[in-house]
């Protein structure tokens, strides 16, 4: 077996993880139309075929309620009927299609449209698919036997708390080598599960009692937000009701808003605002804010319930709360700042346990217990050098390795923890590259007997093609030729700097970068001297960042954005004392950049890529800031008296937008201190950043004081050519010309 791959089939959230079977390093989240997880919601068109899915179909639900489909994951071995667009189905019949087109795009993603099933024959897959520990004999084989029919090759089952308990054990949070009680609290987006494992060392772990809640998760929460955000609206607009478009928006707008009150929380403030840029039925952008009083009481009720779990699954096995050694907390509302505080009142003698992103733990862990099942648990342990993720064990606030606390709980991500963002770029990289290599060998399987049998003497590889393309006759050296064998060329060197960037190798890199020089393109198309410079510029920002900071880009953590308008919520040493890590992240850019001219290649040769980056080229022109609404708009209310006194030192901040967090990329101005005696100020910068089509880069306008900060106001800059005052909110405004050129 080579490739494992774990399936968090949930309630209202889908999660895939993937790691090898010689990995080290933690398993890798599939990215699936650039989300790190799917919502498990359906819209199928007339002929069953699905038409929308993930958050968008939830959102839309009012479009088209007799074609989306939800929770279907409960009802899987249930013979109930249901009314499909194209005849009568079963929920089972739901969750086939909607597997099926996971697995279809992860197969387009990673595999360059390999069918797993291809892949398994060559290499070997190993599938495991989770599901509650409560459920019976019939609902887990109807489970596995759906994933089967989806096309994923090799699955077995697995009890979703066994997999978080696998995942904690990588980590090295526990051992399994000692007697303790273990219970995992799986809080998800639609449904509540406890279980109690028992470890002994002596055998394998044992769930001894579970429980749960069907209607306990958070998209309850982010109902009750959504109506009280409507009610609110149809109050302020004299409106009876909303058309689907607004509550689509509101219902999306509901949950950020939920998701930053507990960043808030996690950051010592007490509150959120959530900015809806248009609404129909008001014509134009509605505000809402939240403090944490107002939430914990419009949401008293589930609240309350959280607990009921607990107490059932302790009475099912016969224990006390003293009898539990470790708690777990898993699932996408694990994040809640409410969870690990109730599970601590309860617990108090118990190691809590979270990780940096609960809603990927059962995923992640069901990859390793695949590994587990092929070569034994004792070959998943993470060490300290192959460790992806950073877990915080400290309570907030406490950064040292070494606390005189109990408290052992990895914390939210919060504004200011660090987060590494290079490993998932090599990996997008790679699949990229090897994808292309087989493309550029089908090009030479069709350029002549002569190519042909060139490639089956050498093996293929650029040094030995370009010895036998060079002895060709000057006849039989055509455009075709010399593009295919430059572009093999450069894909070879590509293929040697991944690695020695993964590897943070910096003397080879530099070696790499000399052998870039002489390569010799002369005679191709344009597009390959542009791949070729890309390539070159991707090795030299590795080389000039160890030369500046004496470390490599990778090496560096980087920090997201606070969206809080809470007073002091930012950091002013992140945007002014460590630099460092914003320039980290040009070399995230630097690979867009090169998969960007690689794909411009391929198209001036007839060929296509699959994979579509845009290519930002962004001028700052000037800002300014209107004191008054400034003033009236945010939390903190000296602005307006400061902005004429000569503060604040406004910084203007880029930020990209992955995975749920907003991570700097540019600062303007990079001096530490610019103050400036009136609310406006003429930058007149440029850049060009490149990422993959559908991401999205926003403009954080940000007050530094001396040891932290405000934030004013964020929004995001226009995805199509722009140019004119962009309105950022809160008063502030920014002039900006805009380009956009993408490989689609």
């Amino acid at each position: 077996m080579k490739y494992l791959i774990g399936i968090d089939f949930g309630t209202t959230t889908t999660a895939i993880s993937c790691t090898r079977i010689s990995a080290t390093f933690e398993p890798e989240l599939i990215e699936i139309d650039n989300q790190r997880t799917t919502e498990s919601v359906v819209r199928l068109t007339d002929g069953n075929e699905i038409e929308i899915i993930g958050l968008r179909a939830w959102e839309e639900i009012g479009d088209a309620p007799e074609r989306t489909f939800y929770e279907f994951k409960l009802k899987v071995a249930s013979k109930d009927i249901l009314q499909l667009p194209e005849g009568p189905g079963t929920a089972r019949d739901i969750g086939i299609i909607f597997l099926r087109n996971l697995r279809e795009k992860i197969e387009r993603g990673l595999f360059g449209n390999s069918p797993l099933k291809e892949i398994d024959a060559k290499e070997g897959i190993k599938t495991v698919i989770g599901h509650p520990s409560g459920w019976s004999e019939a609902q887990r084989k109807a489970t596995i036997s759906m994933a089967e029919e989806a096309g994923f090759p090799n699955v077995e089952g697995c009890e979703e708390p066994i997999g978080a308990l696998y995942y904690h054990y990588y980590l090295g949070d526990l051992s399994l080598d000692k007697v303790q009680k273990v219970l995992v609290y799986d809080f998800g987006g639609g449904t509540s599960d406890v279980a109690i494992i028992s470890t002994t060392g002596a055998e394998e772990p044992r769930v001894i009692a579970t429980s749960g809640i069907a209607d306990l998760g958070g998209r309850n929460f982010d109902e009750i937000i959504a109506s009280a955000w409507e009610e609110k609206l149809l109050q302020e607009t004299y409106k009876t009701k909303m058309s689907n478009r607004d509550k689509a928006w509101v219902r999306r707008h509901s949950r950020r808003l939920k998701e930053k009150l507990s960043i808030a929380v996690e950051g010592k403030g007490n509150s959120a605002s959530e900015t809806i840029p248009i609404l129909q039925c008001k014509g134009d952008r509605d505000t809402f804010s939240m403090d944490v009083t107002s939430f914990e009481t419009m949401n008293a009720d589930l609240i309350t319930r959280f607990s009921e779990p607990l107490w059932d699954a302790l009475s099912g096995a016969s224990l006390d709360a003293s009898d539990i050694d470790i708690v777990i907390l898993t699932g996408g509302s694990g994040r809640f700042y409410f969870a690990r505080e109730k599970l601590k009142e309860m617990f108090p003698n118990a190691q809590i346990l979270r990780s940096a992103n609960p809603q990927e733990a059962v995923s992640k862990g069901l990859a390793l217990y695949s590994k587990v099942l092929v070569c034994g648990k004792e070959q998943i342990r993470a060490t300290s050098e192959s460790s992806d993720q950073a877990v915080i064990k400290t309570p907030y606030g406490n950064k040292s390795n070494s606390s005189s606390s109990d408290e052992t709980y990895p914390m939210l991500p919060d504004p200011y923890t660090s987060k590494k963002t290079g490993k998932k770029i090599n990996i997008f990289k790679i699949c990229v590259i090897s994808f292309f290599i087989v493309a550029i060998f089908a090009l030479f399987s069709v350029s002549g007997n002569q190519t042909n049998n060139s490639l089956k003497d050498t093996g293929g590889t650029a040094e030995s093609i370009s010895s036998k393309t060079t002895n060709l006759p000057t006849s039989r050296k055509s455009q075709e030729q010399i593009n295919e064998k430059t572009l093999l060329e450069i894909m070879y060197v590509a293929e040697k700097l991944e690695k020695a960037q993964e590897d943070k190798n910096i003397s080879l890199i530099t070696a790499i970068q000399k052998e870039l020089s002489t390569l010799d393109v002369k005679g191709s198309i344009p597009e390959l001297w542009e791949a070729k410079q890309a390539l070159s510029a991707y090795a030299q920002t590795a080389i000039d960042y160890y030369k500046r900071y004496n470390k490599h880009p990778y090496d560096v953590q980087s920090f997201p954005l606070t969206t809080s308008k809470a007073a002091d919520a930012v950091y002013q040493k992140h945007l002014i004392d460590e630099l460092y890590s914003i320039d980290s992240l040009r070399i995230n850019s630097d690979v867009y950049c090169f998969l960007f001219n690689v794909s411009k290649a391929a198209s001036a040769m007839g060929a296509s890529l699959e994979y579509y980056i845009d290519k930002y080229s962004i001028k700052i022109n000037k800002y300014r800031i209107n004191s008054e609404v400034a003033k009236k708009e945010t939390n903190y209310s000296p602005w307006g008296e400061r902005l004429t006194e000569g503060d604040p030192d406004v910084k203007l901040v880029i930020a990209i937008y992955e995975n749920g967090d907003f991570l700097p990329i540019k600062v303007f101005p990079r001096d530490q201190r610019s103050y400036t005696d009136t609310p406006q100020r003429t930058v007149n910068e440029s850049f060009t950043w490149y990422t993959k089509s559908n991401s999205r880069l926003f403009i954080f306008m940000i007050d530094i004081d001396t040891d932290s900060g405000e934030l004013l106001d964020y929004t995001g800059i226009p995805n199509s050519n722009y140019s004119g005052w962009l309105n950022v909110g809160s008063g502030c405004e920014v002039h900006l010309d805009v380009t956009i050129e993408n490989t689609k």
